[in-house]
């Protein structure tokens, strides 16, 4: 998700963090969720196509087993479908 925009850098380190150690604190998993959501929600954006990821139906599958994260992977494979590209090639993103 980084190479597809270098305009906003994640960093995997942080949110490494947040979803590890923060969960003593219980909070921070929760917002790393959720900004990963937003993130997704914009290289939806950023690839030409409507933003259908919602970060809140990503909090709100947390509570129900995980299933946040099939979800942001379906999110994530529209963008590359929209490309339709094999993997490894780059290719133009809609600025």
């Amino acid at each position: 998700m980084g190479r597809l925009d270098r305009r906003n850098p994640v960093s995997a380190g942080t949110s490494l963090l947040a979803v590890t150690l923060g969960a003593f604190l219980v909070v921070p998993p929760y917002i790393s969720v959720y900004n990963t959501g937003k993130r997704i929600a914009d290289r939806q954006r950023t690839a030409g196509l409507g933003s259908s990821c919602s970060p809140v139906i990503g909090i709100v599958l947390c509570f129900f087993f995980g299933l946040c994260t099939p979800y942001y992977q379906s999110e994530l494979n529209k963008i590359n479908d929209h490309y339709a590209v094999e993997a490894g090639t780059l290719v133009a993103l809609a600025f």
